[in-house]
């Protein structure tokens, strides 16, 4: 919440730095860096790469007593992503490929 008074200039430095190493905790139960993840209430549900990258932060902030809603709210502006990048569609349709899932593939065109 304290965040929420910050210029833009200050969020993205602040993101510049949390995105620097890998802490995030994801879905598939690895640690990423936020431009790497998803935000679990606003990404397509379609994509495997989306899924997996999901950030898993709920029991944390849960435990740690945190406003989720703003803790949210600070990620997205640090970087968390919405939506899939190019880079994210290539990944997902190699995946499709290599599991010759062609209404996977499909979607990446919708």
């Amino acid at each position: 919440e304290w965040a929420a008074s910050w210029k833009e200039v200050t969020v993205r430095d602040f993101g510049a730095k949390l995105d620097s190493f890998q802490w995030v905790p994801t879905e598939d139960g690895s640690l990423r860096t936020i431009a790497q993840c998803f935000d679990p209430a606003q990404s397509p549900d379609a994509f495997s790469v989306v899924k997996s990258r999901r950030a898993k932060l709920d029991q944390i902030m849960s435990e740690q007593g945190l406003n989720a809603q703003a803790v949210w709210r600070m990620l997205n502006r640090c970087g968390l992503k919405k939506q899939i990048t190019w880079q994210d569609a290539v990944e997902e349709a190699a995946v499709a490929m290599s599991a010759t899932d062609v209404e996977r593939a499909k979607s990446l065109l919708a």
